[in-house]
């Protein structure tokens, strides 16, 4: 059986997404899927979300992010070596 391939997925999710529940859909949809990570609101008025998993897991996340609530424009999306330990998936409030 192959090792699972844990990558780290930075997004920045561009739109009306702030006031809108994006932060929970995003949140609870991670935590069904069993991603670990963070979600939070930028001053700019874009989300940023962390989340760790193994890349088809992560595919389903970034669909999620696309058609979530609010009005999406786009998501810039960088996959990475895990830079950080997250114990679960949470929203970070700044």
């Amino acid at each position: 059986m192959p090792e699972k391939v844990i990558e780290e997925l930075h997004a920045i999710v561009h739109g009306r997404v702030q006031g809108v529940f994006f932060r929970a859909a995003t949140r609870d949809h991670a935590r069904y899927l069993g991603l670990v990570g963070t979600v939070k609101n930028l001053p700019d008025g874009e989300v940023e979300v962390y989340a760790q998993g193994e890349r088809t897991t992560l595919e389903k996340l970034i669909n999620q992010l696309k058609n979530g609530p609010g009005f999406v424009k786009k998501v810039d999306i960088t996959y990475v070596k895990p830079q950080r330990e997250f114990e679960d998936f949470r929203i970070v409030y700044e």
